[in-house]
């Protein structure tokens, strides 16, 4: 017979027992009664669109000349809620959601984030279990803040461990996992798991035994043997400080620091168009930018409230919903609260493990700084900026001028300014994650190009003496050569040099106190990848005069 498969949320730990759980659904449902004389206790709560007939439905007929005479469809969804009890610990309130539908009824701030993949990691990777006999994963979902907020879903064509996926663990956040538990007979022939755990149990299953299983499944810390990066961050729980980092997510939203992420992102094959809160039934929006949000709000009526009850709605090809967020489970990216670091995804808000920022604080700080480059002035664009700097004679301003390599599909810009001493110097103004996230990757870009082709060094060589040329014809006294740093062998070891150079308010503060933790991040991957190559890696602290 046929396993039934289910999905599980866990509800937040404010959720103590049926009798709080209306908290954690959505307004205006009702539950419907379960027998009285059954086994299983607990609330039942359905939802079901009004019936339409398919969005292409009109445009088939009118192509056709035919009559289809479909008849309406409607998605239907359910909740079943059902509480975990054990003397051993608190009493908690498992959601089972059905339907494509079923998991719009929980409010996702009432949900324990992180709760599905603890489940899953624990149940394919159990502790007591030699290395070479743990079952192994089909797929991962990974998230990256560079340049954007960046989801991957990576699928393996067979069963693969770990490793095989190439996640940087010290630069991603691991968000889902689908693999074979060790368990199949407990869990099935495969499990997920993200913030909803999803399984398979034998037809006739006690699902009050299941949620007991579940909840010992989730507090077991046998992932910690494989997996102890995934704790470097943790969701808060804290009401107060959860207060407060709503607050500080509010003013990141009027400042547009924060991405605007759509729901299911990883799922863009069955969503087709989105609408926001307020937009007339003919919009239909194909891209998020929380910039657009703000402008269309005002930036004087965001608060809190406002980010809770505006949402984003997913449709299919047909106009039937496919998933529904409030804007404000919308938003990704890092905060700074009270000198910690905190990230902010789906939703929830999770704290970064001190050891972590201050190992990672470590590296920033301990990178090579790059002097001779002059002060930034208030208000002085970046191209101002960079032809102020290339007044030095031993400087040429190579700034907007770009390379065209067969490697790549885009124009690479090799660099701002090039110095006599074999420095390539990047240049950004400002110390927000975007912007030093395009900084990072023009310096690695540059740096791999250096090594691998040939055609780029040859290109870049021809460029540094034209721009040599003209600064010769503007000042008969300047000194030729610094197209000679290019080689048209690739650079040995520590002969060059990638800057870069940011322009801010530095006022003597060290790069980890003052760069984005993500900005961070990307540094130390790119730092690390351009010193493998044979780069010095240095930082020029522009300050602000």
């Amino acid at each position: 017979m046929l396993r039934q498969p289910l999905t599980a949320y866990l509800l937040s730990q404010r959720v103590r027992s049926l009798a709080d759980a209306g908290q954690g659904l959505r307004d205006g449902l009702e539950s419907v009664a379960l027998p009285v004389d059954g086994d299983l206790m607990g609330h039942l709560y359905l939802t079901a669109s009004t019936p339409a007939e398919p969005a292409w439905a009109r445009y088939v007929e009118e192509v056709t000349g035919l009559q289809l005479d479909l008849p309406p469809s409607a998605t239907v969804g359910a909740a079943l809620l059902v509480e975990s009890r054990h003397p051993d610990r608190d009493s908690r309130v498992v959601a089972f959601t059905f339907g494509t539908t079923g998991r719009q009824l929980l409010k996702r701030s009432w949900i324990e984030h992180g709760f599905g993949l603890r489940c899953a990691l624990n149940a394919c990777f159990p502790r007591d279990v030699p290395a070479d006999q743990r079952a192994t994963l089909r797929s991962i979902d990974s998230k990256a803040f560079d340049e954007v907020a960046l989801d991957t879903r990576q699928l393996a064509s067979r069963q693969v461990g770990f490793e095989v996926f190439g996640m940087n663990i010290q630069t991603d956040l691991l968000r889902a996992v689908v693999g074979i538990p060790h368990d199949v007979g407990v869990w099935g022939s495969r499990v997920r798991g993200r913030d909803s755990f999803t399984f398979s149990i034998e037809p006739g299953s006690s699902l009050t035994a299941i949620a007991n299983d579940l909840m010992s499944l989730a507090l077991k810390t046998d992932y910690r043997r494989l997996f102890p990066w995934v704790d470097n961050i943790k969701p808060v729980s804290d009401d107060d400080l959860l207060a407060n980092l709503r607050t500080t997510c509010t003013d990141a939203v009027k400042a547009q620091r924060l991405d605007l992420v759509g729901p299911d992102d990883l799922d863009l094959a069955h969503t087709s168009y989105y609408r926001i809160k307020g937009d007339r039934q003919s919009n239909r929006r194909y891209w998020l930018d929380i910039k657009n949000y703000v402008k269309g709000v005002g930036r004087a009526n965001i608060d809190y409230e406002r980010l809770i009850t505006d949402w984003v709605q997913s449709y299919n090809d047909d106009g039937h919903p496919v998933d529904r967020k409030s804007i404000f489970e919308c938003l990704a990216g890092d905060l700074k609260y009270d000198g910690q670091t905190y990230i902010l995804a789906d939703g929830a808000f999770y704290e970064v493990e001190r050891d972590f920022i201050r190992i990672l604080d470590r590296f920033v700080n301990q990178l090579a700084v790059h002097e001779g480059l002059p002060d930034g002035q208030l208000g002085e664009s970046e191209p101002a900026y960079n032809e102020r700097a290339a007044l030095d004679a031993d400087i040429l301003l190579v700034d907007r001028r770009t390379l065209t390599v067969d490697s790549r599909t885009t124009p690479v810009e090799p660099c701002d300014l090039f110095s006599r001493d074999g420095s390539l110097i990047h240049v950004k103004r400002h110390v927000r994650s975007s912007t030093l996230s395009h900084l990072f990757s023009q310096g690695a870009v540059c740096g791999e190009l250096l090594v691998t082709s040939q055609e780029f060094r040859d290109e870049l060589r021809g460029l540094l003496t034209a721009v040599e040329n003209e600064r010769l014809t503007a000042d008969p006294t300047y000194r030729l050569g610094m197209d000679a740093l290019i080689t048209e062998v690739p650079p040995a070891r520590h002969t060059l040099e990638i800057v870069f150079a940011i322009i801010g308010p530095w006022r003597n503060r060290t790069a980890g106190t003052t760069l984005p933790f993500f900005s961070k991040l990307n540094l130390r991957q790119r730092a690390i990848e351009l010193d493998r190559l044979g780069f010095k890696v240095s930082l020029a602290k522009v300050n602000y005069s």
